[in-house]
């Protein structure tokens, strides 16, 4: 029974690796029910984390701690989208500031903006930022600054939650 079971499963599996079923290639979004009513949220992560000691606005120069050609419209039945963000000092009694911004049009995004003061890393949410987002794709990043020129950094779990 196992080996017939085997090379049935086999089987399957090549029939679905050449080709045997023909469907569109969909970008991986998990979909995770979470929340009290069992409705699923769907979750696009800025990989990465960064540091830095700068009193200026920071972003990371490569692809970290950003998500590229974000599209609103491709999530029809969005209610709200939430920016979460994680991040801590990493000194004791200094400031971090953290928010997300629009590449695209080069301006922060409404209620995105948090500060922190503590070695902890704590998890911030942005209100609902469907509103204040364009029609059609725009690139985005997080960004963060010391108030104090002091380490400071965000965590590796910081995304978009999509209702």
């Amino acid at each position: 029974m196992s080996r017939r079971f085997t090379t049935f499963s086999l089987a399957f599996l090549l029939f679905l690796q050449v080709g045997g079923c023909n469907y569109p290639e969909v970008p991986f979004i998990p979909t995770i029910p979470d929340n009290a009513d069992g409705k699923p949220h769907s979750y696009l992560e800025f990989y990465g984390r960064m540091d830095t000691r700068s009193t200026s606005w920071h972003q990371a120069s490569d692809s970290t701690a950003r998500i590229f050609q974000f599209d609103k419209n491709d999530y029809p039945n969005a209610c709200s989208i939430i920016f979460e963000a994680n991040f801590r000092t990493l000194e004791p009694n200094k400031f971090v500031e953290v928010r997300l911004f629009n590449l695209t049009q080069l301006e922060v995004v409404p209620t995105t903006h948090f500060i922190h003061q503590n070695l902890e890393l704590i998890a911030y949410q942005s209100e609902n930022i469907l509103p204040y987002l364009p029609n059609g794709p725009v690139d985005l990043a997080i960004q963060l600054r010391s108030v104090h020129g002091q380490p400071v950094a965000t965590g590796w779990r910081s995304y978009l939650r999509i209702n």
